[in-house]
């Protein structure tokens, strides 16, 4: 974890990714966390999954 905080500007954890469209060079993210969605636009995004073991 300490490395992807250093390489990425931002990582969230907890937070589902509701939608994703281009809207110019940019993509229009809807997160949903905490039960709230919230819109953000970014240059480029990395989803991830993972699990507990």
């Amino acid at each position: 974890m300490a490395y992807a905080q250093k390489a990425f500007k931002e990582v969230r954890l907890k937070t589902k990714v509701a939608k994703m469209e281009t809207k110019g060079k940019q993509i229009k993210v809807i997160v949903e966390a905490d039960g709230q969605q919230k819109e953000e636009l970014y240059d480029r995004v990395l989803v991830a999954v993972g699990r507990v073991p």
